[in-house]
């Protein structure tokens, strides 16, 4: 993708080239920047690691990373303001207090990669303090900006001088600098929660009683305070990366912080020494995000959530039961596919969604058309590719022109707030917005053996914020084998690693029972509602798929064992008392339990003589 600069930033030899880069522990991926000249990671302090910008573009582009940046430098008169959160990238909608900062100082602006946020390049000189409220952060020096090119229609093309504007601006939004208390000290700025964590850490280490002489301002022992600050920040180097506008931030809540630290050339140069040849760091980390508050109220500073009246929040709610596949998939739900290997369901939900996204009706099931996004970490690509030829020859779609797309997250899991924001990232850039989003499978993209409600918080609140954002959630997952000899099933929903918790968020579940290649029983273990039939699925693969509702045949045998425990409805029986009340024997039960469980109808707790057997909410609605 070639860039176009503003003209003057591209005559100097300011350019980085970068890449985004998850990072453990932290919400956000990092954009991390890298020399063209060496390939080795680039310093905003050290120019011999900068280049062109022909240099850098070409080295994007070859290295397939994710873009360039400018570094912003003493010996440039440039200010570079970021305004983050404040786009909307599917509408284009600015929010009115970065529209006023843009009016203000009239020049150069540009989107972010992400799409939601903006900046803006201007000439003028800052003053010592404030770099950062809420969403704004502005900078002339030691640090590298993103460059898009993706200019914003109705602002200047060119950077403008702006020193009066830029001043008057900065000083409504940080104020005077901060006064010096009577030890000489400066104000010490509030250490951010994320911060506390990092301080705690280094507290704990070998060298922590060192550390935290320093960070409380005890100096003694070094020739000057000068030292110490430098020692300080070698120790905050370690554990933050090389992250200068973190180690400024940090280094302004330490007891060290005093006006000098205030002169920019000060600054850079002793963050310059703390980084100079340091290649190891806590973790292995690279330069990450910091704590990015949602407030950004233009008055107060503040964000906040809206009360709504109780007439509010109805009219805004969904229309309940609105289905996108009649009978099979529900708008603004969550749906949890799943069964053993084998049993067809990303065939049989391939065809469906690519249904949705031709907006054709599938087998007697009305469809609503959309947009339809997968991300497919479990079946490689040379089977996804010959699933859709197949399905395509058979139902006469053409693949080039239906809004169905796919991804791969390739490694990264959704195990924290990070992986959650790169998979939400992926899809806020997709090439639509979708109304569905396919997951494909969960072990793979959250991978643990437990799955408790920690482990799935992430998962929980990427399904939320889905939600939120209009979009249906499908996830595809595999049960385990029932362990045991006893002849007795267990309950699906406990073939799931974390089956319960799963259950917890979710709003469908449905359980495949046996293959597609002859015949499965799509049962539905859990429905927010009206209970539905199960639905009987095979697959020919010259003919496609036969869909048929309804209920499966029972032996007298299994319609006996189902009336006993259907007519107890809310209790619950050990097989004796089942054999009993049926009048059958032991083996006859044995069968007909392992059929009714499998169907979903029933369900089990406990194992061999000790289980016992109850309704399951299904076997109301089907059976009669």
């Amino acid at each position: 993708m070639t860039i176009v600069a503003p003209v003057e930033l591209a005559r100097r030899a300011q350019w980085v080239a970068w890449k985004l880069t998850p990072r453990e522990g932290e919400p956000k991926p990092t954009k991390v920047p890298y020399s063209a000249r060496t390939g080795a990671l680039a310093s905003t302090t050290d120019p011999s690691t900068w280049s062109t910008f022909e240099e850098a573009s070409a080295y994007y582009v070859r290295e397939h990373l994710s873009g360039v940046g400018y570094v912003l430098s003493a010996d440039d008169p440039y200010v570079g303001v970021d305004l983050d959160a404040c786009r909307d990238p599917q509408s284009g909608r600015i929010e009115p207090w970065a529209k006023a900062i843009m009016k203000r100082l009239n020049s150069y602006t540009e989107i972010s990669p992400s799409g939601t946020g903006l900046r803006i390049f201007i000439r003028g000189e800052l003053p010592p303090h404030g770099r950062r409220k809420h969403k704004i952060e502005v900078y002339s020096q030691a640090r590298f900006l993103t460059i898009t090119g993706d200019h914003v229609l109705g602002y200047p093309e060119t950077i403008q001088d702006r020193p009066r504007e830029l001043l008057e601006w900065h000083h409504e939004v940080f104020g005077d600098a901060p006064a010096a208390r009577q030890n000489g000290h400066v104000q010490r700025s509030p250490v951010q929660l994320a911060d506390a964590d990092l301080l705690l850490k280094a507290r704990q280490a070998e060298n922590g009683a060192r550390f935290w002489a320093l960070w409380n301002g005890d100096y003694s022992g070094y020739g000057s305070q000068s030292e110490a600050d430098l020692a300080l920040l070698n120790h905050l180097a370690f554990w933050t990366g090389p992250d200068e506008p973190r180690l400024d931030q940090l280094f302004r809540s330490s007891g060290l912080m005093r006006e000098k630290w205030d002169r920019e050339d000060y600054r850079a140069r002793t963050i310059g020494k703390a980084l100079e040849g340091r290649t190891e760091f806590f973790g292995d980390l690279k330069p990450g995000p910091r704590l990015q508050p949602t407030a950004i109220d233009p008055v107060t500073g503040l964000e906040l959530s809206p009360w709504r009246s109780a007439g509010e929040l109805v009219r805004a709610a969904p229309e309940p039961g609105k289905q996108i596949v009649s009978g099979l998939l529900w708008e603004l739900r969550t749906h949890w596919i799943y069964s053993g290997p084998g049993a067809g369901k990303t065939l049989t939900w391939l065809a469906i969604l690519m249904h949705v996204a031709a907006g054709r009706p599938f087998h007697g099931h009305e469809v609503v058309q959309g947009a339809v996004l997968i991300i497919e970490e479990d079946s490689p690509d040379s089977v996804i590719a010959d699933y859709l030829l197949m399905l395509a020859d058979i139902y006469s779609i053409d693949l080039d022109t239906i809004p169905l797309w796919f991804n791969r997250v390739r490694g990264v899991r959704m195990v924290d707030q990070a992986g959650l924001d790169y998979v939400r990232d992926l899809i806020s850039k997709a090439p639509a917005k979708p109304c569905v989003v396919a997951l494909d499978a969960c072990e793979r993209i959250v991978p643990s053996e437990t799955f408790n409600s920690r482990e799935l918080d992430p998962l929980s609140r990427y399904f939320t914020l889905n939600l939120e954002d209009g979009i249906t959630n499908l996830i595809i997952d595999h049960t385990r084998k029932p362990g045991g000899a006893t002849l007795e099933k267990v309950d699906p929903i406990d073939l799931l690693y974390g089956g319960r918790t799963k259950s917890a968020i979710s709003d469908v579940m449905m359980f495949f029972s046996g293959s597609i290649k002859t015949q499965a029983t799509v049962v539905f273990t859990k429905f927010r509602g009206d209970q539905p039939a199960p639905i009987n699925v095979s697959f020919d693969g010259s003919s496609g798929f036969t869909i048929k509702s309804g209920k499966p045949t029972l032996s007298e045998t299994e319609r006996k064992v189902m009336m006993v425990i259907n007519n107890g409805f809310g209790n619950r029986f050990t097989r004796s008392e089942i054999e009993q009340e049926a009048g059958i024997g032991t083996r006859s039960a044995q069968r007909a339990l392992t059929k009714l469980v499998d169907l979903g109808w029933v369900d089990v707790q406990g194992e061999n003589r000790t289980a016992t057997y109850g309704a399951s909410g299904a076997s109301r609605t089907v059976f009669s």
